[in-house]
């Protein structure tokens, strides 16, 4: 008799790892701004001067006293004197005062007196220091305030966020050059079987190519981890044991690729239960392809167990796997995959009591997305490779018609 949980929901499975992958194991380091899109902040990053600096110009044009300008119209022109042309990352200097007004460029400084700017589409030179203009403005238009972006103090990055471009580019713009990360997560990925060879190599009667490890290896990577060791393992429980053994300080997150026959998938349980504690917490999940998943938490290792078969590999390595890895990186909140609406075009059945993920290919159809089932076994990477997306089917769902709206899951997105 198991001591861990076994054929639990998906919903069951989360709340599970939720409970024993609570915090980060990663190191704190400073890296620089420019090397950090991808890495998950450390500690919150507050702004360090206000942005814009300065009360700023958003057009070409003029800056004016918005009540110089009151009335002003094709019909009844207000005539003002130019003071000056605002230089370009210079200084600006004040308005001589009511009637005058400075000619300034986008970005350009605003006098600390004009409080509007009139686009230069709206205006007429009628000599060399003079102009017509043909349109009122009101205080602050077309004027973009010192901080109006923001201040000294603002938060400018929360701690668990995944630091993006933008991000990147706010940094520099508040004056920071380094920024504190977390180091990536240190992945592990063991392939079991006696039939596997190098993708490389060119395999003999009954032995296929070892394609696990380098799917589950470029899908940590897309999701910022280190892949620390690749190993394939041999279909005997002690060298399963001494596998892990040699991760056991190097990985922070193990995934093993077991055999498809049920006594290796027994023995890969009760290895991984005897290597750590708490050991097994569920093995097998309601879901298809994908059953008989399995995780552990052996101290500070996170191993997750995925079936043999490709699709089934996959499905379970982005589910379950990168929400896992997100969680040991320090993200927070963790985001979960954001599926998007098809139209299904073709009938499918699905068995009651069990989610189903099934491979798409999605089509524009003069405006529409529609979503064509590729029927597979789980052993067959091309159905996956040929596929945009998964469709997702509930567990109380016995299968979906053509013409129903569906939930697709995209490979290309990272969320």
């Amino acid at each position: 008799m198991s001591d861990f949980l076994e054929l639990v929901t998906i919903d069951q499975a989360w709340k599970i790892i939720h409970a024993h992958v609570d915090k980060t194991v990663c190191a704190e380091v400073q890296i620089p701004v420019e090397e950090s899109m991808g890495r998950i902040c450390a500690r919150q990053q507050l702004v360090q001067e206000d942005y814009p600096p300065f009360t700023r110009s958003s057009v070409d044009g003029y800056a004016v006293l918005a009540n110089d300008t009151h009335g002003a119209s094709h019909q009844q022109p207000i005539l003002l004197k130019i003071s000056s042309e605002i230089r370009m990352g210079k200084a600006s200097h004040p308005l001589p005062g009511s009637g005058w007004t400075a000619l300034i460029h986008t970005g350009g400084m605003l006098p600390e007196n004009a409080d509007a700017v009139i686009m230069i589409e709206e205006t007429e030179h009628i000599s060399v220091d003079e102009i017509l203009i043909y349109k009122s403005v009101s205080v602050g238009e077309n004027v973009i305030y010192q901080g109006e972006d923001v201040h000294l103090g603002d938060i400018l990055l929360e701690k668990g966020k995944r630091i993006t471009e933008m991000d990147a580019g706010a940094l520099s713009t508040s004056g920071v050059s380094e920024v504190s990360v977390y180091s990536p997560v240190r992945v592990g990925i063991l392939s079991m079987g006696d039939e596997l060879i190098d993708p490389q190599a060119i395999p003999l009667t009954g032995q296929i190519r070892d394609i696990n490890s380098i799917m589950l290896a470029g899908l940590s990577r897309k999701f910022g981890a280190e892949v620390a060791a690749m190993k394939r393992v041999m279909d005997q429980p002690e060298e399963l044991l001494e596998a892990l053994q040699s991760l056991k300080n190097t990985c922070d997150l193990v995934f093993i690729t077991a055999g498809s026959s049920v006594s290796t998938r027994d023995y890969t349980a009760q290895v991984i239960q005897e290597f750590g504690k708490p050991g097994v917490l569920f093995h097998g999940i309601h879901i298809r392809p994908g059953k008989p998943t399995i995780f552990a938490r052996c101290e500070d290792q996170v191993i997750l167990g995925l079936p043999g078969n490709p699709v089934s590999a996959y499905v379970i390595a982005w589910l379950l796997g990168m929400p896992i890895l997100k969680r040991l990186a320090g993200e927070s909140p963790v985001k979960y995959p954001h599926p998007v609406e098809a139209i299904l075009d073709t009938n499918i059945s699905s068995q009651s009591g069990r989610a189903d993920y099934i491979p798409v290919r999605l089509q524009d159809r003069e405006g529409v997305c529609t979503a064509t089932p590729i029927f597979f076994k789980s052993n067959l990477i091309f159905s996956l490779a040929r596929s945009d997306g998964l469709m997702y089917i509930p567990e109380a769902a016995a299968g979906f018609s053509a013409g129903t709206r569906v939930k697709v899951f995209i490979h290309s997105q990272s969320y």
